[in-house]
């Protein structure tokens, strides 16, 4: 097979004639046929790649037939030497087994379990003990060998991703790059190496790497951030951000370990990047602010799909809950630190809601301005409650999703219960009361804009020609309150328009009172506000869906 760079380990019949013939003429027993095929096939797969299980066959075969006595002391150490050798140069394979059987080339796995099995095999064997001793301790030397060859291959990866460019940024783009590379080969050696080695030699390959990578991913790591100032840029914090978290899930990874003793390298690796933390917190807050300043100068305070809410309320929910997974993310260990860092967020968070009911409030009349439509206006403030209302709802659902429970579970005895409740709940509960108040002041201002056409109705009504009849003469007001509020109902949310109801039904009756005022009507400007009264009441009462008759019948009624 000459010009082959790898061989199935047959000979040719040819060979195999030559080779019987030969053993015939010189009277070789089978013991050592299969001794000098030993120490041929040994010699060559240091030279050339076949499959090993020819070798297996081979050192199977010398111990079903060894006798010692058989070999003459020139043989037992040309024997010993090719074990020695093989053993070696198989070692020497298994330390760089990243690169000797990648996993991107067909049946690495196969090829590298063949090879442990030789190697195991051969270390059993009678002729192995005896010829070479001390005999060595094959788990301890691949052990060994695997901690020096992933030594070795971090190094490499190491040189291969160092940056062109000597600067903070491209450093810290460098390291998270090496620990991607890291990451993925300890996932590697616990889903798909670890099988291996532990059935073949009893050792967790995922330990052995874990360790040895852990503490050199600790000392590297230290070592290029000893080089970051304290005033770092925007750019470089960010660049931090995700070396922490990619130094996070390494470290989480030590969960897979079957025992350890002692602290590891990375346990206290937060610490590195305090100086950090206030520029990840700052950028957390200027990135909601900015998206959602933007989100409402795009708003055109239309419902959003099938939602009664708008665009800016969905981009500012969304904001929240990235909020929401850089807390998840940072997963501060130190429990006073993290308290902290939860009280900075909701500080944000409630900034943002209370300068988003301004800022929202100024478009919708931004917007009312430019259509000049009373409808449309009324249409802008509908909007503007709903929205405001699904910022008080995202708010309330802030302990829940950030886990408070947890938080104050974990700084039980470092932080006083007292300041929990003020820094926390008290904070969130004055944010959603100031959101409720803006809501209770848009549903007023709605209300003023629709009182206005009640009023102007019911004057129509009480000053309309006493020949018509009653009946005829509350249509106007009527249409027009069907109209209203039967979008109203469709466009706000149900609480917000029982109390807008309430509001617009109060007003219904103080004009209405006017109108009977201490003039001398005929009897048919009474009978037509008698008649409006009367239909009123059912109009806001909606057979159940709107107020209920107790509210509506009171003394004023």
């Amino acid at each position: 097979q000459a010009g082959s760079t790898s061989w199935d380990g047959e000979l040719s019949s040819h060979a195999s004639t030559v080779l019987y013939l030969h053993a015939t003429q010189k009277d070789l027993s089978d013991f050592h046929q299969d001794m000098a095929q030993w120490l041929a096939y040994s010699k060559l797969y240091q030279s050339l790649e076949f499959n090993s299980s020819c070798l297996l066959h081979q050192i199977t075969s010398i111990e079903y037939r060894w006798v010692q006595e058989r070999l003459r002391p020139q043989q037992k150490a040309e024997l010993a030497e090719s074990f020695q050798s093989l053993l070696t140069y198989g070692v020497s394979l298994i330390r760089r087994f990243r690169i000797i059987f990648p996993l991107s080339v067909p049946r690495s796995m196969e090829r590298l379990q063949s090879l442990l099995r030789v190697l195991v095999q051969m270390c059993k064997t009678k002729a192995f003990r005896e010829l070479c001793t001390p005999s060595p301790d094959l788990p301890q030397m691949v052990s060994t060998a695997l901690k020096s060859g992933t030594t070795e291959w971090f190094h490499m990866q190491k040189q291969h991703l160092k940056p062109m460019v000597k600067s903070i940024e491209e450093n810290s783009k460098a390291l998270s790059k090496l620990l991607l590379e890291v990451i993925e080969d300890l996932k590697q050696c616990q889903k798909i190496w670890n099988k291996l080695f532990s059935t073949n030699l009893k050792l967790n390959i995922f330990s052995i790497a874990y360790l040895e990578l852990e503490s050199l991913v600790a000392e590297h790591v230290q070592e290029q951030l000893h080089k970051v100032d304290s005033s770092m840029s925007r750019p470089t914090a960010e660049s931090l951000f995700d070396l922490y978290r990619k130094l996070q899930e390494l470290y989480q990874m030590k969960d897979s370990l079957p025992s350890r003793d002692g602290p590891l390298a990375l346990s206290n690796f937060h610490q590195w990047f305090e100086e950090a933390l206030p520029l990840w917190l700052q950028k957390a807050y200027t990135t909601t602010l900015e998206r959602a300043q933007r989100a409402i100068q795009m708003d055109q305070l239309k419902p959003y799909g099938y939602q009664k809410h708008s665009t800016s309320t969905v981009d500012l929910s969304t904001c929240y809950a990235q909020i929401v997974t850089t807390w998840q993310q940072l997963n501060w260990p130190d429990p006073d630190k993290a308290f902290m860092i939860m009280v900075n967020l909701l500080e944000d968070m409630c900034k943002i809601s209370l300068m988003y009911c301004k800022l929202i409030k100024e478009r919708a009349e931004a917007l009312s301005r430019s259509e000049q439509n009373e409808g449309e206006a009324a249409n802008k403030l509908c909007i503007v409650v709903n929205n405001i209302e699904q910022l008080r709802l995202l708010m309330l659902k802030l302990p829940s999703q950030l886990d408070w429970a947890q938080l104050e579970q974990r700084v039980r005895g470092v932080i006083d219960p007292q300041q929990i409740q003020n820094a926390l709940h008290n904070q969130l509960d004055s944010t959603v009361a100031c959101l409720d108040h803006e809501v209770r002041d848009v549903v007023q201002a709605l209300a003023t804009k629709l009182e206005k056409g009640i009023a102007r109705h019911i004057q129509e009504l009480s000053s309309s020609s006493d020949t018509q009849k009653p009946e005829d003469s509350i249509i106007p007001l009527m249409k027009f309150l069907e109209s209203e509020l039967q979008y109203l109902n469709e466009h706000l949310v149900q609480e917000n328009f029982k109390s807008l109801l309430t509001l617009l039904w109060h007003h219904s009756l103080s004009v209405l009172s006017a109108a009977a005022g201490p003039q001398v009507p005929s009897v048919q400007h009474y009978q037509r506000l008698f008649c409006a009264l009367k239909s009123l009441e059912p109009c806001f009462h909606a057979e159940g869906c709107g107020l209920p008759l107790e509210t509506l019948r009171t003394a004023a009624f």
